[in-house]
């Protein structure tokens, strides 16, 4: 089932004008399948002295689309 990205994006603590985008990017991180979003999700020590809020809050987002992924696939084996 594929995720409700709106959804996810909204419920996220950023201005309502950026859930759109990030609903966007979501859906795009998604897309480009579990590798990159691996990449994306694991992509460095993401921490909001480093980075803003949102991108970390969208990279745990991604995190879990990716752990519900493989989760759904081992549960096919």
């Amino acid at each position: 089932m594929k995720p409700d990205f709106e959804k996810m994006a909204g419920e996220l603590d950023v201005p309502y004008s950026n859930s759109e985008s990030i609903a966007d990017a979501l859906r795009a991180a998604y897309a480009a399948g579990l590798e990159r979003a691996a990449e994306i999700a694991c992509g460095g020590n993401l921490n909001s002295e480093t980075y803003p809020r949102h991108v970390v809050e969208v990279s745990v987002w991604i995190g879990k689309i990716l752990a519900d992924a493989i989760r759904a696939e081992v549960e096919k084996l």
